[in-house]
């Protein structure tokens, strides 16, 4: 496994594992509101983890990286425009989240 896989699977893992133990927590805690969006985090890193082990850290993975958020703003364009808020939200957190992925990985490809 080279170096960029290695260590991109690795945050990727590490921020799932994160993910999860805060959803458990929060859980524990009665925050369900907050457990869902604690999972929400963790299914945009599932996401992006099995796109990315199945296209690998070439230009097919980097446009994935651009093309799958594209949904998450649209559909919160139209939350916005309709005053969902709760929707919104949730929009807002994948957005957050893959543009984390995204950068993560530009920093390891550039490292």
């Amino acid at each position: 496994m080279n170096k960029v896989r290695k260590e991109f699977t690795a945050f990727l893992e590490m921020s799932a594992a994160r993910c999860k133990e805060q959803a458990s927590a929060l859980s524990e805690d009665g925050r369900e509101d907050e457990a869902v969006f604690a999972k929400i985090k963790l299914n945009v890193y599932d996401i992006f983890k099995a796109v990315f082990n199945t296209l690998g850290e070439g230009d097919k993975f980097l446009a994935k990286l651009s093309d799958i958020p594209v949904g998450w703003q649209v559909s919160l364009e139209k939350a916005e425009a309709h005053g969902d808020t709760g929707k919104a939200h949730i929009e807002r957190i994948k957005l957050e989240t893959a543009e984390e992925i995204k950068t993560r990985f530009q920093q390891i490809l550039e490292a």
